[in-house]
């Protein structure tokens, strides 16, 4: 299973959660479109999950999300892991 760990400085318990900021973008991109492709590929084509995942998951909307004031992103941790994430805030 694919790691992904937080490379920032915080000091995470087994199990934490923090508010997710822009340099987070990249780590966060990856896990998002890793666990929608798990959950939704086998009910979708490949073209169009290639597709929803570029424009939807890449490190540039997820960095619209984060930076938006509107929107907070909380990120889950185990053992400095990303482990899932939310979002409260502004829909659509």
């Amino acid at each position: 299973m694919e790691k992904n760990t937080c490379d920032d400085n915080h000091s995470l318990d087994p199990f934490a959660s923090v508010v997710a900021s822009r340099p987070t973008s990249p780590v966060l991109a990856a896990f998002a479109a890793r666990t929608f492709a798990e959950t939704f590929a086998a009910d979708n084509r490949a073209e169009d999950m290639q597709i929803h995942l570029a424009s939807s998951y890449g490190v540039a909307p997820w960095t619209r999300e984060l930076t938006d004031p509107d929107v907070a992103t909380l990120l889950a941790h185990r053992d400095r892991t990303l482990v899932a994430y939310g979002q409260r805030g502004r829909l659509g």
